[in-house]
């Protein structure tokens, strides 16, 4: 996709976020989601967001401005790996003015890189910039609702697990909480319900039944 002419691409951007939730099948534990980059004079500049035996890896490079006309490229390894064939979301924020780049997996912070030697002056991409923002290069699996926006990822991110239920405890839990009340099953029952009061975190887009 075109980002030729949008200032968060440009020689001087504001803080901003790149959000891709994904899904990776059997075959995508190593593949490239998310590429922009243009060589100039033998280098490349931009970043590349892969997928490394499972575990996320953004090259960021020569996006970092140094004196007598130098840049410089870094990586940042994220320390957790996502499964496979569950949603995951991983967020990329850029803070420009202090030269820094951190890697979001499900709305948490995960690592980070920034730069704070005498010798770095900045942070943005190559004046004319026109290369593409090329999403799922290599990647087998689904992406959904990826965006961009100004600003850090949004606490809407947190990924939810989901609900698990144990036939031999006859309980309901997911990670983090317990359902304390068994759930026992009869022929027959005088009881009926009735009241129920329930807690819960809804995330966006979605329903309870």
């Amino acid at each position: 996709m075109s980002v030729m002419g949008n200032s968060l691409f440009g020689e001087n951007p504001e803080a901003f976020s790149i959000t891709i939730p994904i899904r990776t099948s059997e075959q995508g534990t190593s593949s490239v989601i998310l590429d922009r980059g243009v060589f100039i004079k033998g280098k490349k500049y931009g970043f590349t967001l892969e997928l490394l035996d499972n575990r996320p890896i953004l090259y960021v490079n020569n996006l970092l401005h140094k004196t007598e006309s130098r840049t410089a490229s870094f990586i940042i390894e994220s320390t957790k790996k996502i499964r496979r064939k569950e949603w995951e979301i991983i967020s990329i924020y850029f803070e420009p003015t202090k030269n820094r780049v951190a890697l979001y997996i499900n709305g948490i912070e995960d690592s980070e890189f920034v730069s704070d030697s005498e010798d770095t002056i900045g942070f943005g991409f190559p004046p004319n910039d026109g290369a593409a923002l090329v999403l799922g290069k290599s990647f087998y699996g689904h992406i959904d609702g990826f965006h961009i926006h100004r600003g850090e990822p949004l606490f809407m991110y947190p990924k939810y697990e989901s609900v698990t239920y144990s036939n031999d405890t006859k309980r309901a839990n997911f990670e983090g909480s317990t359902i304390t009340s068994p759930i026992y099953e009869t022929k027959y029952s005088n009881s009926r319900l009735t009241q129920i009061k329930l807690n819960s975190q809804k995330p966006e887009d979605t329903e309870i039944e």
